[in-house]
């Protein structure tokens, strides 16, 4: 079973915490430990259970790169995504019909992390994924 645990970038400063989320009714909150801190809207993620392929822990909003491996991954191969949670599991955005569920994420530790859609969204952009693959 994963932890349940989010992380969204601090109000006061811009950094990135971690831990538990609740929302005081005004705004949300992320607790660690027994400190509380603001966060800004629209930053907040939930972590997917999931690690890249050097163990670092995968959160909605990150930007992971596909390997070059089509017989495995077909066209999704090297093409990078963002992850996102629909239909009741975290997914790979669709780039193209927005209307469409996206690839599902399996626990195969084969994924590369490469940035977040807050921090480095042109990550995503079609012009600068042939600089982004191994």
């Amino acid at each position: 079973m994963r932890e349940i645990k989010f992380r969204g970038r601090n109000a006061a400063d811009s950094q990135w915490i971690y831990g538990h989320y609740f929302h005081n009714g005004t705004f949300g909150v992320i607790r660690s430990g027994i400190v509380s801190r603001g966060i800004i809207d629209g930053t907040l993620g939930q972590y997917t259970g999931l690690l890249d392929k050097s163990g670092v822990e995968i959160y909605e909003g990150d930007i992971v790169l596909v390997p070059q491996d089509w017989d495995e991954f077909g066209s999704a191969a090297g093409e990078t995504y963002e992850v996102y949670y629909s239909h009741g599991g975290f997914r790979f955005k669709p780039k193209y019909g927005q209307g469409r569920r996206g690839f599902g994420i399996e626990d195969d530790k084969t994924f590369k992390l490469i940035g977040n859609i807050h921090e480095n969204p042109e990550l995503l952009d079609k012009s600068t994924q042939e600089g982004a693959k191994e």
